[in-house]
């Protein structure tokens, strides 16, 4: 007995389900923008942070401490 056959020796019969048209052609990761080059996320102002308010040290204290999760203590 094979992998592909089943207890009675027989080859199980493929799933249904839709096929693609005959002429399809398949997607090629090439054609598709998955990711762009850069979102709101991958910028400073995206996360909060103002290039203004970070050259204040007393603005990098406050932000420091309001940022600063409990768990982390004094």
């Amino acid at each position: 007995m094979t992998p592909e056959q089943d207890a009675t020796g027989d080859r199980p019969e493929p799933e249904p389900g839709p096929r693609p048209p005959s002429g399809a052609r398949p997607l090629r990761l090439d054609d598709v923008d998955l990711v762009p080059e850069q979102t709101r996320d991958d910028t400073d102002d995206g996360w909060g942070a103002s290039a203004a308010g970070d050259r204040d040290p007393a603005a990098v204290l406050r932000r420091y401490l309001d940022e600063t999760p409990p768990h982390h203590g004094d």
